[in-house]
Parts: C-alpha cells; sequence; structure tokens
C-alpha cells in the first residue's frame, strides 16, 4: 500500500519482464495520482485486489485475469493485446482497445460501463451502464446490461440479454433478448444475485440463469474487500 507519508508514488507496481503472475494480493494506492498497476508486457493476474482514489490498472499487451475485486476510482484500461478477463468484479468501468480479441466473462461491471473498442467477447455479465461497442466483431451473450447498449458499427451479435436501457445506432437485439427489471438481491452491498422472483433466471443460451454466475473464490473475494472496507482500507 501505498501512504502520503512516503511521498509521491506514481505506479505503485510496474510490470515489465515476460512470464510475471501477480497472484493473492491486495494493491492500494493511496495516491491521487498514478495508476496502481501498470503492465507494458503481457501478465497473469489473479485473486488480486486493486484499489485506490485517482487510479486504475492499465494494461498495455494484453492480460489474463481471474478472480480480481478492481474498485479503483477509474475505468480499468486493457489495450494492444489479447485478454481475458473471468469471474472478476470491476466497480468502476472498462475501456477495452486494439485490433485483438478480448474475453470477458462471468464479470460484473459497475460504474462507467463499458467502452469496447476491440472485438470484446462478453458472456455471462452483468453491467450496471452503458455499453458502447465499436467493433463490427464485438458481442454480447447471456448478459444483463442495466443502461443503454450503443453499437457504432453492424454486425455486433446481442443475444440472450436482459437489457433494461434504449439500444441505440446498430445495437440491434437478437434471440431471446427482452427488457426488463433483473430483480438484484442488495445492490448497497454488492450482492447481484438473482432473487427467486427474476425474469432472467434461466434464460441463458445453455438454460442457466442470465448474469453472473458467482464462485466460491468470487464471493470469498467480495467477503476480503468488504472487511478491508471496514477497516478503512478501501473505500467502494
Amino acid at each position: 500500500r501505498s501512504g502520503a507519508t512516503a511521498g509521491t508514488i506514481s505506479e505503485l507496481v510496474t510490470v515489465a519482464a515476460p512470464g510475471v503472475t501477480l497472484e493473492h494480493l491486495a494493491l492500494v494506492h493511496a495516491e491521487p495520482a498514478g495508476n496502481v498497476l501498470q503492465a507494458l508486457v503481457p501478465c497473469r493476474v489473479r485473486q488480486v485486489i486493486l484499489a485506490g482514489r485517482s487510479t486504475r490498472p492499465e494494461f498495455h499487451a494484453g492480460v489474463e485475469m481471474d478472480t480480481v475485486f478492481c474498485a479503483t476510482e477509474y475505468p480499468l484500461i486493457a489495450r494492444n493485446g489479447p485478454s481475458a478477463i473471468r469471474n472478476s468484479i470491476v466497480l468502476h468501468g472498462l475501456d477495452l482497445s486494439g485490433t485483438a480479441a478480448m474475453e470477458i466473462d462471468n464479470v460484473l461491471v459497475a460504474g462507467a460501463g463499458a467502452e469496447v473498442r476491440c472485438p470484446g467477447q462478453f458472456s455471462k455479465c452483468i453491467v450496471m451502464g452503458p455499453v458502447t461497442l465499436y467493433s463490427e466483431g464485438a458481442s454480447m451473450s447471456d448478459s444483463i446490461i442495466c443502461g443503454d447498449l450503443k453499437a457504432t458499427q453492424a454486425g455486433c451479435k446481442i443475444q440472450h440479454c436482459d437489457i433494461s436501457g434504449k439500444c441505440v445506432d446498430f445495437a440491434k437485439p437478437g434471440p431471446s433478448c427482452f427488457s426488463a427489471d433483473p430483480q438484484f438481491a442488495d445492490r448497497k452491498n454488492l450482492d447481484y444475485r438473482l432473487l427467486p422472483t427474476s425474469p432472467c433466471l434461466r434464460k441463458a443460451a445453455d438454460g442457466g440463469d442470465l448474469g453472473v454466475r458467482w464462485t466460491p473464490e468470487m464471493a470469498a473475494l467480495i467477503r476480503q474487500a468488504v472487511l478491508l472496507r471496514q477497516e478503512g482500507m478501501l473505500q467502494f
């Protein structure tokens, strides 16, 4: 954890060597500048908490991310390389760009929503905010979108989704899309499980529920983040 008493720190952690895996960590950037994590090369991030004010994680060459809790004030950025973000909670939005494919699977995205300037493939996600798809290779499936969905090009695939906002420009809901209140259990306490009366139950292509399918590891990570917030180390 960085702190004001140590002087101003720009990037808290920089990854510049190939083959790096960050695992079982809590990275908290308390300085009002710089990134909590900056990766200049592809890397893996697993079971990590990222937090801080006026900061974000930034991946410049792709990332493989699994079971991450990101509570930074600014959106997570991934660009310029194949990426996979799975089983994670991102509280202040995603900003994805580049020509490489990016897989976003089983992820809660809150805050600023998602800006997708790449062939991003979203599956089993909950997005609490607007989504903009800029690539004709982008897709949304088995997901819940609590905001407007915009596509700037034709050809985006949108299927088996609950979209509570408007579909704008080239965003054309496909098979089994609908618009309804998903009925989350307790949004204020990050409980995005579906109530027994939710219209999103059993509406996915595989017969499962739309949105995030919470793993024990994701639940444990949320409990740890809430505990750190109670101790004053995190704000969200």
